[in-house]
């Protein structure tokens, strides 16, 4: 009886370890609860095995193996059960917190919780010569007094390949498997619940971020009209530069908010409008120039691109959080240079004319030179990371966003190792 309990005990102990490593080895933690279900369902040689998770007044499906698999989609099935409304045993177990081991079809169809109801949906083969449930094994998962899903497997078939029951040993197997899992399930809610936090608070921050330097000129272009006006004559010539300043920080400020769109909603997709290339760069500068007018800024071409379409929200923020990244790398150099560059795929040809461009067939590459100090070493391979910033006062916001609003729509933003000088950014421009 003794070497019983032992090998009992010896093979519980392999199990808990197997399933141990399942659930804490690498993946998202539907992979995770997705190997723990296979590798229950060998151990327990049960028809079926699953996981169901409470969300709201629904007790779900979220992982299972056997019957509970849909194998067209390999995925479990899409199978609920309401708490409110559902007498079923799974959903009894949920709210009830008790374990049930039943070793026997007699004794399931005296259940109060079973009464033969989900027999018929689980095994629909049974009139036709198939099996029915014999054995029904549930337990809950907890965590301290509060009940989040339950854990079940039925039918086992035995040693043999026979119907059997679910031994004590396995019993006592769930029980502890229970517990894993409800950690695993807590510890990643609370993972997700934290990474959305973080995206909001980093989201809300990027909106500061970039709103900053368009409020402080539109509100420079109104001081200046306002003084405009207090003076005899008026000084109609001020008035009209501010004004032209005004609206065109406006317009950029719009073009960020296109921005935020794509940045919170992926699924938001981006404009593409057809856009003299040559302007759009020139107003880029244009705004970068009243932030540093004692930098050098040019623009080089292409001559086969002239109008073309472009996602201008996103590729317009790219450019000016560049830009300002570049101007704050030449502070202290006497010959301030930056160049903003535009090259294409050579899939355009070299007899395609000036007009390639106009069905947006292929990628285009902008390119922000500048002559600078350089990216630091220790800084390279986290540039697009979230905190990254050389700046004294900078919050590392500016690179990961024009990154993450560039991948949105599929392009990017990349960094140059190779430029020798100060330092090359380059973005990715997808195909409309």
């Amino acid at each position: 009886m003794d070497e019983m309990v032992i090998s009992d005990s010896l093979r519980v102990y392999e199990c808990i370890r197997d399933l141990a490593e399942s659930l804490t080895g690498t993946g998202t933690l539907e992979e995770k609860l997705d190997r723990v279900v296979t590798e229950l369902r060998r151990i327990t040689q049960a028809d079926g095995t699953s996981i169901w998770l409470i969300e709201g007044r629904v007790l779900r499906c979220i992982a299972g193996k056997g019957h509970y698999e849909d194998t067209e989609k390999g995925k479990p099935i899409e199978a609920k059960y309401h708490l409110d409304n559902d007498k079923g045993l799974t959903a009894w177990i949920a709210k009830s917190g008790k374990t049930v081991n039943i070793r026997s079809f007699a004794e399931l169809e005296q259940h109060p919780q079973w009464a033969g109801k989900y027999d018929d949906r689980n095994y629909p083969a049974r009139d036709r010569g198939g099996r029915r449930c014999e054995s029904f094994i549930g337990t809950p998962l907890k965590i301290g007094n509060t009940i989040i899903g339950v854990l079940k497997a039925d039918n086992r078939q035995g040693e043999s390949g026979h119907p059997g029951y679910f031994p004590a040993s396995e019993e006592h197997l769930f029980t502890i498997l229970a517990a894993l899992i409800a950690i695993v399930i807590k510890n990643d809610q609370i993972q997700r619940t934290q990474a959305e936090i973080e995206a909001r608070q980093r989201i809300a921050a990027i909106a500061v971020h970039n709103l900053e330097n368009p409020a402080i000129a539109i509100r420079w272009a109104l001081e200046n009209i306002r003084d405009a006006l207090a003076q005899a004559p008026p000084r109609l010539d001020l008035i009209s530069r501010s004004v032209e300043v005004a609206l065109d920080e406006v317009d950029i400020l719009l073009e960020k908010r296109e921005a935020f769109l794509l940045l919170i909603n992926p699924r938001h997709s981006e404009e593409y409008r057809e856009t003299d290339v040559a302007e759009f760069v020139e107003r880029s500068l244009t705004h970068a120039k009243r932030q540093a007018p004692d930098v050098n800024f040019g623009f080089e071409g292409d001559p086969r691109v002239r109008q073309t379409r472009l996602p201008v929200a996103a590729v317009s923020n790219a450019l000016s959080a560049l830009l300002a990244n570049a101007i704050d790398a030449t502070r202290g150099r006497q010959d301030r240079q930056i160049t903003v560059r535009l090259r294409c795929e050579k899939d355009f040809g070299e007899d395609s004319g000036a007009d390639a461009t106009r069905a947006g067939a292929a990628r285009m590459y902008f390119d922000v030179e500048d002559n600078g100090h350089g990216v630091e070493p220790r800084i390279k391979d986290r540039l697009f990371d979230v905190g990254a910033t050389t700046k004294e006062l900078g919050a590392g916001l500016g690179l990961y966003a024009c990154q993450h609003l560039m991948r949105s729509i599929k392009g990017d933003v990349m960094y140059d190792p190779s430029y020798r000088g100060g330092a090359r950014f380059v973005i990715v421009v997808p195909s409309a």
